[in-house]
């Protein structure tokens, strides 16, 4: 399935030198470069801009303090998607007091093939995952993962 938007909520550190935070920054700037607007809710304080990448954000990083106030308040609900971490293991830390997007998309990150059923079931709640393309090998058990979750996304920016 492939949907479009015109928004894209990120609940996770942007701007973080690594992992995550450079996947998110990355991510906004892509989106920016789109015309899709990027809904940034935690920021890093050592974020690192160009300055056409301090142009395209400025709009974007402006309302960060706002989305992060509304989210901490509870039970934030957008009428656009909002992706959330989900670390080695499926692993899933709500930086954002519930905040949920719609629809609402788990993005997993796989260090490795350990997945703690626990975290599988966690996982399941969100109404959609972005589930890498993977090539299968005879080695690796990361294809697995698609059993775990029917109806992933595929999301053209």
């Amino acid at each position: 399935m492939t949907q479009k938007f015109a928004q894209l909520g990120i609940a996770w550190q942007v701007g973080v030198p690594s992992g995550w935070g450079t996947y998110g920054f990355n991510l906004a700037v892509e989106l920016a470069r789109k015309v899709v607007e990027p809904a940034l809710f935690l920021l890093s304080a050592k974020m690192r801009l160009t300055p056409a990448q301090t142009a395209l954000l400025k709009p974007f990083i402006a309302k960060c303090d706002e989305w992060y106030a509304t989210a901490q308040r509870g039970g934030m609900k957008v009428d656009f998607p909002m992706l959330h971490a989900l670390g080695d293991g499926l692993d899933f830390h709500d930086a954002l007091n519930g905040a949920q997007g719609r629809p609402n998309v788990g993005v997993p990150f796989f260090e490795s093939a350990v997945i703690p059923p626990k975290n599988v079931k966690s996982a399941r709640a969100f109404d959609r995952r972005v589930i890498p393309r993977l090539r299968r090998s005879g080695r690796s058990s990361f294809p697995t993962a698609y059993g775990f979750f029917p109806n992933p996304i595929r999301m053209r920016i």
